[in-house]
């Protein structure tokens, strides 16, 4: 058995091993160990406690380097690193005993939408910081990626997992073996991928490069790519100075320190960039019936403004919504909640109901509930939140901090009972009878009516009332249900309706196909270059790259509404929410 096909114990296997810690849950899973959340009862604080393979236990020379590396590594005592407790071998395990941080790592937090430029910079300076200090004692190490970095509830950033890290020593030049070439790939610099063990901390600095590439503009570089400031609207040429050249593949043309890039960042942030788009964020929800009434709407996202909060940093866009009425139905306001709302999901069933993230990451809901779809499961702090398509869609799933996927609502057809064993999900999606869900491999996995088979190598989904819809990594749409099949050319996003789907090519240009019953298919002519395109219910919309929204189908009726930016919008079966800002 090899590393990749690691099984880990349960916790409560482990814990004859570990008779001194109370190991309470797997929190993550991967090819070089595992990760539990445990409390140590003599010393009464809750830790993390990793374990390697145990195969490795057979391995001399990774014996010796596990000691040397662990030797140094406890002694890094940073803020913005994770302390190393203790290690050592029981039984066959190498493990580590570390601090526990209770947040979600920045993989989780970056599916939840763009990062304003202050809040990347936040987020990088931390980071910067720990690798300068861990720089500075020598330890490379070697995996900086999304998933590497913990964002505490305090907002504070922490860098875990130095198992790969590599100790910088003259007398020893570097690691041996297979683990010198080791890491996460669209993370590794040039010189890493090419296994070269004279490998420095500016490696380090690449794969920072791609982490602040992917924060500003939702993807990961790769090949022949655009700038930041060509993807994203509102990023000025001092971004692309500082993002391009921690990706020079020739180590002595990057920034030398990681101060370099913290400082870089900083101007940048600083520099005023000329642009329409303004820093409040408008939340308007529009009954599109004519006879609807929408009164009294105001919010506004909360940003990290400098006003005096230090230490105090907010990961997760809220907004205020004070009071909103739209036709009259229930599930078509949304309500008014202490400290607003980070996330919401509109469906688009025939009794109206909604689900969202409350702005301590607890899912609530609202409107009709006759299968108890607005009666989530108390307590839960999640990621994401799904409220299905369909006219009679009476379900709702929500995605967990631990990348486990919670249901519940109407279940006839086990559209409410995920699979056991189902994590390491990343995004989900509802249809109308059906769930699912796509794991960070690109494993697609459905449940309910219909049983979708999606395959492999996806990096997107999306869920209509009886099909699902995704994005192969190479920009090919699979569409599995009603259309079964793989649609011609090629698209950088997708959105999905009730029995419709929209695609955004590279070109920016939209197409559209399915139920055309209410105009939803009908692409307005001559539109620009679109950034984004959205669907739900009979309508859709797309946005461009000045943030112009434009609507048809049902949500005609938002066309030449006086937005500032458009952002993002959610279409239920009667109402539209548009959400504004940078």
């Amino acid at each position: 058995m090899g590393p990749g096909d690691f099984e880990p114990p349960e916790p409560k296997d482990l814990e004859k091993i570990f008779p001194d810690f109370e190991v309470k849950r797997l929190v993550g899973r991967g090819g070089m160990g595992a990760v539990y959340e445990a409390f140590q009862r003599d010393l009464e604080r809750e830790v993390a406690l990793k374990i390697l393979p145990p195969e490795t236990a057979n391995d001399l020379e990774f014996q010796e380097r596990f000691r040397r590396e662990a030797a140094t590594l406890a002694k890094l005592a940073h803020p913005n690193i994770v302390k190393l407790f203790d290690y050592g071998e029981r039984e066959g395990y190498f493990y580590f005993i570390m601090e526990y941080v209770e947040g979600a790592d920045l993989s989780a937090l970056m599916s939840d939408g763009e990062f304003s430029p202050k809040e990347v910079l936040s987020i990088i300076g931390q980071v910067c910081d720990a690798l300068d200090y861990s720089h500075e004692l020598g330890v490379v190490h070697r995996d900086i990626k999304p998933g590497n970095i913990l964002i505490g509830e305090d907002g504070v950033a922490k860098i875990v997992d130095f198992g790969l890290a590599k100790v910088e020593d003259p007398l020893d030049p570097g690691l041996t073996g297979t683990m010198s070439t080791m890491g996460t790939v669209q993370y590794m610099s040039p010189e890493q991928m090419s296994g070269l063990k004279n490998t420095d901390h500016r490696s380090d600095i690449y794969s920072l490069g791609v982490v602040l590439y992917e924060l500003l503009t939702g993807k990961v570089p790769a090949g022949s790519f655009k700038s930041p400031s060509e993807r994203r609207v509102g990023l000025g040429p001092r971004f692309d100075e500082v993002v391009l050249k921690a990706l020079r593949e020739d180590p002595e043309q990057r920034q030398q320190t990681a101060t370099e890039v913290k400082a870089g960042l900083e101007e940048a942030v600083a520099t005023p960039v000329p642009s329409s788009v303004a820093m409040t964020v408008r939340v308007v929800l529009a009954a599109i019936f004519a006879s609807a009434l929408v009164l009294g709407v105001f919010a506004f996202f909360l940003w990290d403004d400098d006003s005096g909060n230090d230490g105090e940093r907010v990961i997760r866009e809220v907004f205020e919504v004070t009071r909103i009425e739209a036709d009259g139905r229930e599930g078509a306001v949304i309500p008014v909640m202490e400290g607003g709302l980070a996330t919401v999901s509109l469906s688009a069933a025939e009794e109206a109901f909604g689900v969202g993230i409350n702005a301590r990451g607890e899912v609530v809901a609202w409107g009709a509930d006759r299968y108890g779809q607005t009666s989530p499961p108390p307590g839960m702090i999640a990621d994401r939140v799904a409220a299905g398509q369909g006219e009679r869609n009476a379900h709702a799933l929500a995605l967990l901090l631990d990348g486990t996927v919670v249901a519940w609502g109407d279940d006839t057809f086990g559209q409410a009972s995920p699979p056991a064993g189902l994590e390491g999900v990343v995004t989900v999606a509802a249809g109308e009878t059906f769930s699912l869900s796509l794991t960070k491999e690109g494993k697609a996995l459905s449940w309910g009516s219909p049983k979708l088979e999606m395959g492999e190598g996806l990096k997107e989904i999306v869920a209509g009332a009886k099909f699902a819809a995704g994005l192969e990594k190479d920009g090919t749409v699979v569409v599995c249900g009603d259309g079964t099949g793989k649609v011609d050319g090629k698209a950088i996003m997708l959105a999905a309706g009730n029995r419709h789907l929209l695609a955004l090519r590279e070109d920016g240009t939209v197409v559209a196909w399915g139920d055309n019953s209410r105009g939803q298919c009908a692409v307005p002519e001559g539109l620009p270059k679109m950034v984004a395109v959205f669907a739900g219910g009979n309508g859709s919309a797309c946005v461009d790259e000045n943030g112009k929204g434009y609507f048809w189908g049902v949500a005609a009726e938002m066309s030449g509404r006086d937005f500032e930016t458009v952002r993002a919008v959610s279409i239920g079966n009667a109402e539209v929410l548009v959400i504004e800002g940078p």
